[in-house]
């Protein structure tokens, strides 16, 4: 669990004190001796929480450009990258969050090379949420499963 508050605070802080970029550093804890290839490491990016046993399918890291307010929409960014390059499709679940949209098919120019999805979210209610990001290769029986935390602040509904 401090793991996951740890990866939330970085996620959701702010650079510049007015609600600007997101996160930093390196979370790269969850992901550490991941078979897959790093994704590229933007100074705003963090990895996602690998949930599942067994060699990953991808390395999966995110961005949130904004800081989350519940009930209204708000960007994030997911960027994969895969060692096996094509065949992948991700489905995005979450208890807390509505997610635009629920699924990606992830296609990969080359082997290893990391493509980027952004989705838009919302918190349902302020507070701590989960983003389960399910990746599923197309030709085997092979799931990799990952969490991307995050911290829905109190905000004003959009009109």
């Amino acid at each position: 669990m401090s793991t996951a508050v740890l990866l939330v605070l970085a996620a959701c802080g702010s650079k510049d004190g007015a609600g600007g970029a997101a996160g930093g550093g390196s979370g790269d804890a969850a992901s550490a001796g991941a078979a897959a290839p790093a994704a590229p490491q933007g100074e705003d990016s963090v990895a996602a929480a690998l949930q599942s046993q067994g060699t990953p399918l991808a390395t999966v890291r995110f961005t949130l450009p904004e800081r989350p307010l519940a009930g209204r929409p708000f960007p994030l960014q997911l960027t994969f990258a895969s060692p096996q390059g094509t065949g992948l499709q991700a489905w995005l679940e979450s208890d807390d969050l509505v997610v635009v949209p629920d699924s990606v098919a992830l296609e990969f120019a080359a082997p290893g090379t990391p493509i980027t999805q952004e989705l838009t979210l919302m918190a349902k209610e302020p507070g701590i949420t989960e983003l389960a990001v399910k990746i599923a290769a197309a030709r085997s029986a092979a799931q990799a499963v990952y969490s991307v935390p995050g911290l829905g602040q109190a905000g004003a509904p959009a009109p």
